[in-house]
């Protein structure tokens, strides 16, 4: 997996004085994988909410939620809302010193990454990182890594976060912004960049364990276990494509729960869909999307 570390042209920053910017966990790593054809993922993906025809019904690795896939060069914006969620269930609302692993659960839209190399997406991470608690903003242009915002220190459990990724034909850029719309922490964050290469054949609205890196160049990482985040709530999901697999093709903003995506809307639960028996394990679940929004909820953190 290389690093494209100049693929990304920052032309724009956030309003508040940027201090530093820390790599943080990949968060993109093709993640399209069918929902292997036994009986008991079947039974679980029919009777946990997908309302979608079975071939739409997928499992991935990592991510869980909804993602719009169409031609390339056709996705130009993904926007959503959500709450920060805390970490909460068996931690408690803490990273008890006994749990001595990185858990992660990260929360964002983006272009891209479905069934490609590339990613541009912005969001919010509720991590236990050995024993300490710690909720961040990042961005990340794949396969360059992520980066942490400053405005991590402002982060708390229960803000109200937007954010969109758009496109710009004219300058051939990516635009991303985040925002703490939570009076008490108010700030955003705003960028242009380059990513070549990025195919922009898909939109996605996405809750994930990220991947940590083993190595210093990333070159090995491991996918890791799933923070209690209990559920989150993504308002406001839409996206805008030239679509070619809508009901009716043409260039559309449409919420993730209109029917008019037809089939290019993918229902996604993360499912450790390697492992041996007695996986696979059911980690986190969407339900169907209803008034541009919809669910996801925390299943187990995975073996």
């Amino acid at each position: 997996m290389s690093k494209n570390f100049e693929a990304v042209v920052l032309v724009a920053l956030m309003a508040i004085t940027l201090l530093a910017l820390s790599p943080q966990p990949i968060h993109s790593t093709r993640p399209r994988v069918p929902a292997p054809p036994t009986a008991q993922i079947a039974a679980l993906v029919k009777g946990s909410g997908c309302s979608l025809p079975s071939a739409q019904c997928l499992a991935s690795i990592n991510w869980s939620g909804y993602a719009v896939t169409n031609a390339t060069n056709s996705v130009t914006f993904v926007g959503a809302s959500w709450t920060v969620p805390a970490i909460a269930g068996a931690f408690g609302n803490t990273c008890p010193d006994t749990v001595k692993t990185w858990l992660d659960a990260s929360f964002w839209v983006g272009i891209d990454g479905f069934d490609n190399g590339y990613v541009e997406q912005t969001g919010t991470s509720s991590d236990c990182v050995y024993g300490q608690v710690d909720y961040y903003a990042w961005y990340e242009f794949f396969p360059a890594v992520s980066y942490s915002l400053p405005s991590a220190d402002v982060i708390h459990p229960g803000d109200t976060m937007y954010a969109y990724v758009n496109y710009t034909a004219s300058s051939s850029l990516f635009g991303i912004w985040l925002q703490d719309k939570t009076p008490r922490h108010a700030w955003y964050f705003s960028l242009y960049g380059a990513n070549a290469g990025a195919p922009r054949d898909s939109a996605e609205w996405i809750t994930e364990g990220a991947a940590g890196c083993i190595t210093s160049d990333c070159s090995v990482f491991n996918f890791l276990a799933l923070t209690d985040f209990t559920s989150v709530t993504f308002t406001g999901a839409t996206a805008t494509v030239v679509c070619s697999a809508c009901v009716t093709p043409g260039t559309y903003t449409f919420p993730v729960s209109s029917a008019a995506w037809g089939a290019s809307l993918n229902w996604i639960e993360v499912t450790n869909v390697f492992y041996p028996p007695p996986g696979p394990f059911l980690r986190a679940i969407p339900t169907a999307a209803k008034n541009s929004a919809f669910t996801v909820r925390w299943i187990s953190s995975g073996p």
